[in-house]
């Protein structure tokens, strides 16, 4: 016997004790006939993040979708239960996590299990497509669906910093490469209109489908009802969006009895989850591991201290490195939700994934967005999944300065300075670019936009050549991509972890671990309980109202492989 399974043999023997306690656990998860009840109110994330760093803090309210995963799994397995209900108060998230909440119940719907869905407070297009996977909707009384349909959109400020005296300087390297140009013009670009278009024809689309199939009417009337802008409850009950109108309290009475009450009865899906998942025994042997790194956020070198969710290039090296050689990890999913971040700082993280992936099998995950420097970091993976809905692509170089010479002079203000070497000053922000120094920038552009075009063509196995027609900056949503051969699989983190399995010839039991860091220890879950927090967030002013992504162009000085606003959205 070798050491391994000795200590799982140890690790076993006082668990033989509870082993009664445990099996008895799961066995009561749930009680026959009842309900397993599943409530949604905050932001769908992709992975489970644990426990709250202070036991009394906030408890998360959202959904993590492995742990739906999990429960899912779980239903279809135990007949014991009528089925799952969901009543969902609040969706936060992006398009591509709704459309993953959906499958994940059309799932548990096709294995036989009925799935309920209930909207208390009415709720928007991210909720119908939720809804359409259930066997019935009950919808509360006296709500509204809508606004129906999709949009996008952003403000053009180039007349008010005209008038500021402040002169945006913005250079991009593909015609589709749009991040900036509300800066710059006082109206959408074409290019930025088309593919802005296409995503939000994407997003329709995939929802008059759902409301087709899920409500088994005509695709002309599952147009028609995007087209309404707002629905009431009588009208959705009379047209068939919906099942029934009920009040909170009677939700669960419209369901009908359980075999030993008259009212229908819940368990809460955690809890659920939680008795259904109680093992005796631990396996002997450790299964191996699929690290699941995380690159989230607008890519810079090193995080701000002003706050935000940035993905930390320094950071994340040494994450991946670390997966590199640990003996406990047979491959590693890198979810990327970004979009996109420093030239230097994706070149760092593709070139750690690269040195990964002379050693173990590594697939991409993309999440809501992956574009651009998003993409960039992605292509030395040996496969990437997407999901139909992700924003990716965007394969171009955008860089952005702000100039204040006009301000000055309204100012009555005179800026002097002395240099050494013809171009000493040339990215101060008191004067633009001459026509050299335009030439030069233009030129460092350039080399950037091919670095990264050579890197994509080298991960697709293809030529430049065949790669260029897909760059430009265009952006393409996951199944666009797909099509085009900029992604191999569409699906979520699930399928990329079957990707690395088949790929890595790994067992199926290999199990997938969130890869992280350990956390810093700091005041700030402390603090942000004290009650002069909000004051102190307030007191941040313009800084904390940026996007994480503007922030991000306005600390680093290199150019930026960043996704054009705006992000289509209900």
């Amino acid at each position: 016997m070798n050491a391994s399974a000795l200590t799982g043999l140890l690790r076993n023997v006082p668990r033989a004790a509870l082993a009664p306690l445990r099996l008895w656990q799961r066995s009561r998860a749930c009680p026959p006939g009842a309900w397993v009840h599943l409530e949604i109110d905050g932001e769908l994330v992709e992975l489970h993040r644990g426990r709250p760093p202070l036991p009394w803090g906030p408890k998360p309210t959202g959904l993590a979708l492995d742990r739906l995963r999990q429960l899912v799994d779980e239903l279809i397995d135990d007949r014991s239960p009528a089925g799952l209900v969901v009543t969902i108060r609040s969706l936060a998230g992006g398009a591509a996590l709704r459309s993953a909440l959906r499958a994940e119940l059309l799932r548990l719907r096709v294995s036989g299990r009925t799935v309920v869905v209930h909207l208390p407070l009415g709720g928007g297009p991210g909720e119908l497509l939720v809804a359409s996977a259930a066997s019935r909707v009950l919808l509360g009384v006296q709500t509204t669906l809508g606004p129906m349909g999709f949009s996008a959109g952003s403000v053009y400020l180039r007349r008010a910093l005209d008038r500021a005296g402040i002169e945006p300087d913005i250079h991009a390297r593909g015609d589709y490469k749009t991040a900036g140009e509300n800066l710059v013009r006082d109206e959408m670009s074409a290019p930025q209109r088309e593919q802005v278009g296409r995503l939000l024809d994407v997003l329709h689309g995939e929802l008059v489908e759902a409301l087709r199939e899920g409500r088994r009417v005509t695709h002309e009337t599952a147009a028609g009802w995007l087209d309404r802008g707002l629905i009431s409850a009588d009208d959705a009950l009379r047209e068939g969006l919906v099942d029934a109108l009920v009040h909170d309290d009677e939700a669960l009475k419209s369901m009908g009895p359980t075999p030993r009450t008259e009212d229908a009865t819940t368990a809460g899906a955690g809890m659920y989850l939680w008795r259904r998942r109680q093992r005796a025994f631990t396996p002997l042997r450790a299964r191996p591991a699929i690290a699941i790194i995380e690159a989230h956020g607008p890519i810079v070198d090193k995080a701000p201290r002003a706050g935000g969710k940035f993905c930390d290039a320094v950071s994340l090296v040494k994450l991946i490195d670390a997966a590199a050689e640990s003996p406990h990890v047979a491959g590693v999913v890198l979810h990327v939700d970004s979009p996109g971040g420093g030239v230097l700082a994706s070149e760092k993280i593709h070139r750690a994934v690269s040195r990964l992936a002379r050693k173990k099998t590594i697939v991409a995950s993309f999440g809501t967005v992956a574009a651009s420097g998003g993409y960039y970091v992605a292509s030395g993976c040996h496969a990437i999944v997407a999901r139909e809905t992700t924003v990716t692509g965007s394969i171009g170089v955008v860089a952005a300065r702000v100039l204040v010479h006009p301000l000055l002079e309204r100012l009555g203000l005179h800026h002097d300075v002395i240099t050494r070497g013809a171009h000493a000053d040339m990215m101060r922000p008191t004067r633009p670019f001459d026509a050299a120094e335009r030439e030069l920038f233009a030129a460092e552009l350039e080399r950037a936009y091919r670095r990264f075009l050579s890197l994509v063509a080298d991960g697709r196995h293809r030529r430049v050549d065949e790669i260029e027609p897909l760059a430009g900056g265009r952006v393409w949503s996951g199944r666009d991509a797909f099509e085009r051969g900029l992604v191999d699989r569409l699906g979520g983190l699930d399928a990329a972890v079957d990707e690395v399995r088949t790929r890595g010839k790994l067992s199926v039991d290999a199990e997938p671990v969130l890869w992280r860091a350990p956390p810093r220890w700091t005041l700030r879950p402390l603090l942000d309980l004290m009650p002069w927090a909000a004051e102190a967030r307030e007191a941040l002013g313009p800084w904390a109202a940026l996007p994480d992504l503007a922030r991000a162009l306005m600390v680093t000085r290199e150019p930026f492989l960043a996704l054009g606003w705006p992000y289509p959205g209900p």
